[in-house]
């Protein structure tokens, strides 16, 4: 008997392909963190098998969503958001991206009052956790926001407050008072009225406020950054004024556009610029987070059980109709998409050992 063993050396497809994207969720009634599977399941036909409603019509295969934390770890987690971290290996000499979570977890009536953050870790499609790090405490937080840098974001409804903890702080393991960056006895005191979603770019902070807002801006923008040479930071800017009489939770971005959504049934956007306001849907039940995956496509949650996917980076913004349910589970509040890209020295790794064929000769 011969043994032929045929092994080649292939490009492995994710080089070059769009890195595979998971959904992170939040149940703050069950006190509940979960993971989807890949998001790129949900529109290749290759993946999944195609399916049909009672008409004939194709459905959009649903995301299965998987347990990620618990009771054990969380109370009432609200708002979710990535933070990564740039490391070095001592022992491969490579540099190599570490990824967190953060949780928002006020706890029942806001006994709790933590921001948690939890190292992440995945290996064949599945995530785990490290330990849980404490990095805000004594704030009754259920909206927060990451920049690039690592640094933390968040809205206090209570105290009508913008706060701030410094990327340095956070990963020193440090628990520090998070800075004040705006609030209802400041200058800007008008623009911070129960003040709800949040998101961050580069140079500025988006928020809603959930009172007020037709008057003084359902959301606004203000610098995430004090300019230099400036004693205090300067005004923030209504970018759109609502005219709806609900409340405004959810924020988000998708391109140059911010989307955003209202109490019942209602998700808006407006470009980050501002201008007209878009009634992209009105057929939800409790919209609440929403989340950009970096490319196409923005995620919203709906408190009646379902997750729903819509086109993020349209140029001209305009109702999208009916919206494409992905997910159906309890109580979605806060959601991240986070992808499963293992980067070494900034780029993934490009090649790997595959076996192709085995060949036996008697």
């Amino acid at each position: 008997m011969k043994l032929f063993l045929h092994l080649f050396l292939v490009q492995a497809p994710v080089a070059h392909s769009i890195a595979q994207k998971h959904l992170f969720v939040s149940s703050p009634s069950i006190s509940t963190i979960w993971y989807s599977n890949t998001t790129d399941s949900i529109a290749d036909p290759d993946v999944v098998e195609l399916v049909l409603d009672s008409m004939g019509n194709p459905m959009v295969p649903q995301l299965h969503m998987n347990w990620l934390l618990g009771p054990g770890d969380v109370t009432r987690p609200y708002g979710l958001a990535q933070e990564r971290e740039k490391k070095f290996d001592q022992q491969t000499g490579e540099h190599y991206v570490q990824k967190y979570l953060l949780v928002a977890d006020p706890g029942d009536d806001c006994q709790k009052m933590h921001v948690y953050r939890y190292p992440l870790y995945e290996s064949m499609g599945i995530f785990t956790t490290g330990d849980q790090q404490l990095v805000m405490r004594d704030k009754c937080i259920r909206w927060i926001a990451v920049d690039a840098q690592g640094n933390l974001y968040a809205t206090n409804e209570v105290t009508n407050e913008i706060l701030k903890i410094d990327s340095a702080d956070m990963r020193a393991g440090m628990l520090v008072p998070p800075t004040v960056l705006y609030s209802s006895q400041g200058p800007n005191a008008i623009q911070v009225t129960s003040p709800g979603g949040i998101a961050v770019d580069a140079f500025f902070l988006y928020w809603s406020n959930k009172v007020l807002g037709s008057m003084t801006g359902s959301v606004v923008k203000g610098m995430s950054f004090m300019p230099a040479g400036m004693a205090q930071y300067p005004e923030v800017t209504p970018i759109a004024k609502n005219a709806d009489a609900g409340k405004d939770f959810g924020v988000c971005m998708g391109g140059k556009n911010i989307f955003f959504t209202e109490k019942n049934n209602k998700l808006f956007a407006v470009q980050s610029q501002g201008g007209a306001i878009a009634l992209i849907s009105d057929e939800l039940a409790q919209p609440r987070g929403c989340s950009w995956d970096g490319d196409g496509s923005i995620y919203v949650t709906d408190r009646d059980g379902k997750i729903y996917q819509f086109p993020g980076t349209m140029q001209q913004l305009r109702s999208v109709g009916k919206l494409k349910r992905v997910a159906t589970m309890d109580d979605p509040y806060g959601i991240v998409v986070i992808d499963q890209c293992a980067s070494v020295g900034g780029a993934a790794i490009p090649f790997v050992l595959a076996l192709v064929g085995v060949i036996f000769s008697f």
